[in-house]
């Protein structure tokens, strides 16, 4: 099976957010950390969706001390329960899709509310608030057979999902246009 990722259309993107809150809502009801797990980044053309690309070497996943991360098919998935919420992977991930929750967790339900840290916690905070520190990242919402809810919600149909058949076939079509506009006449592959 190909590797599979989320690519962006940035020409249909609304910045709506509707991928935003349904990623959090499919994780909230998995029983995950109830947080998006894609980005919305401002551009000068308007915004873009990014979120993890499921990386053939898994940096975060190399670095991790507790071993956290794990291949799940052509999926990096965290596994939070192991998550120290260190940020070594934080720093290895050369597109920056991933990123540190504060979590509340309680006795009988697990993890239940998260907050974007930009700070550390003191140990005072999260004796005081029950709250531990958590990565999250994109995991191609692996748990559903459906795929990702952001790319299902999108109503531009900004996010697509695709895989290497589909670069394969793209740069197929660039370098054939290339080669038509400089006149070659042979095959470009």
């Amino acid at each position: 099976m190909p590797r599979q990722f989320i690519i962006p259309d940035k020409a249909k993107c609304l910045g709506c957010c509707t991928c935003l809150a349904a990623c959090m809502l499919t994780h909230r009801e998995e029983g995950a950390v109830p947080c998006p797990r894609l980005f919305l980044t401002p551009t000068a053309q308007g915004s873009v969706p990014l979120q993890c690309r499921q990386c053939d070497q898994a940096p975060c996943a190399e670095v991790c001390p507790v071993h956290a991360f794990e291949v799940q098919g052509e999926v990096v998935v965290l596994n939070e329960k192991k998550c120290v919420g260190c940020g070594i992977c934080v720093l290895a991930c050369p597109i920056g899709c991933i990123e540190i929750q504060a979590a509340r967790q309680t006795a009988a339900t697990g993890i239940t509310l998260t907050t974007s840290i930009l700070l550390p916690l003191t140990r005072s905070e999260q004796d005081e608030k029950k709250m531990r520190k958590i990565a999250v990242k994109c995991d191609m919402c692996y748990f559903r057979p459906e795929g990702p809810a952001c790319v299902k919600v999108c109503p531009t149909e900004a996010l697509r999902l695709v895989d290497e058949e589909d670069i394969r076939f793209w740069n197929l079509q660039r370098r054939q246009a290339y080669a038509s506009s400089i006149g070659f006449q042979g095959a470009a592959e």
